[in-house]
């Protein structure tokens, strides 16, 4: 799946290209990635996702953001000033790809000047959302404009929801959907393909169940599930012509391992997640949190505290403990974004 979201934003680099800097700190990535083993790191991170709010309509039991979600926090929401400084610090100078995220970031209702400012600023620019508010005014003005491509979650209750703006957005505007198999609804990944081929998507991605809790390691896929192996390798071969002819790209999820001998995971040396006020999240799995995480705004090199060295180093040893919730995290041992 992800090969033909890349290739669609390497032809929007091409028309669009961005300044010389962010090639300079991506290249400062990529090289830091390869030829050294620093943790104290000289450049910012290549993706940055904000949040446009804490609110969301709906209450996932396995969202890893539920302990900071709250409706009546419109104070969360972000501004056209506070979207102004983090584009102009050197976070947002830096960053090659910028998201939103909520919470449902559709409940901020400046989220479409806020892609044209984006991109008016030449970054990668994507959005994930529930779709559950998108009505058809909302997509057309989704269409007009220029954003790279939207991500769209798939949940049991807002299924219609998502053949909706499915249905509207093909052909039209680059997308994928994303679903959680658990391990005990094994079944639910090939339910999951034919829907995304009766809807016409083109990008799938199945996901992990990550415990956030103690208690819920059970649901997670670890790495001796031979039932999701042999899963696995029937619809491939299923469904081999939609795949080989590109109807269809299958993001595959990652078992967990149980005994992580390699830690792949990328996001502490190239990713984070910022909120309305510049607080830092550490990850995908970690919501900003400024006591913990740091402050852009605050701080000089907010990105270089004692948690994320700490956290580097867990990452480039294996003899060493994994750090909270990574144990029990699909992305410890795979590059997410394969960069």
């Amino acid at each position: 799946m992800r090969s033909s979201i890349y290739w669609h934003c390497v032809k929007q680099l091409i028309r669009h290209p961005p300044p010389p800097r962010v090639f300079k700190n991506t290249a400062s990535y990529l090289l830091g990635r390869k030829l050294s083993n620093k943790v104290v790191l000289n450049y910012t991170p290549m993706s940055i996702v904000i949040y446009l709010t804490r609110r969301c309509n709906y209450r996932c039991s396995f969202c890893y953001a539920k302990d900071v979600l709250d409706n009546h926090a419109h104070d969360s929401d972000l501004t056209h000033e506070q979207l102004r400084k983090v584009l102009e610090s050197p976070f947002g100078k830096n960053a090659l790809r910028v998201g939103l995220l909520g919470g449902e970031p559709f409940l901020n209702s400046n989220i479409f000047a806020f892609i044209d400012t984006i991109k008016a600023h030449r970054k990668i620019m994507t959005v994930v959302t529930n779709a559950s508010l998108l009505d058809d005014e909302k997509i057309k003005r989704l269409l007009k404009t220029r954003l790279d491509v939207l991500g769209v979650s798939l949940y049991d209750n807002n299924l219609r929801h998502v053949e909706r703006v499915g249905r509207a957005l093909r052909g039209k505007q680059k997308y994928w959907i994303q679903s959680i198999v658990s391990a005990s609804q094994l079944n639910k990944a090939e339910e999951l393909i034919r829907f995304a081929l009766e809807i016409g998507c083109e990008n799938i991605q199945l996901s992990n169940y990550v415990a956030i809790q103690p208690g819920e390691e059970q649901h997670g896929i670890y790495d001796d599930n031979s039932q999701y192996t042999e899963l696995k390798k029937r619809l491939s071969e299923k469904y081999r012509f939609e795949i080989k002819n590109r109807k269809l790209n299958i993001g595959w999820l990652v078992p967990i391992s149980k005994n992580p001998i390699k830690r792949d995971c990328a996001m502490p040396f190239s990713y984070v997640h910022l909120d309305n006020l510049g607080n830092l999240g550490a990850c995908c799995m970690r919501p900003p949190d400024g006591d913990l995480y740091g402050n852009i705004f605050t701080e000089e090199d907010a990105w270089n505290r004692p948690y994320y060295i700490h956290l580097r180093r867990t990452m480039m040893n294996s003899q060493l403990k994994p750090q909270d919730i990574c144990k029990n995290c699909d992305n410890l041992c795979q590059d997410l974004y394969q960069i």
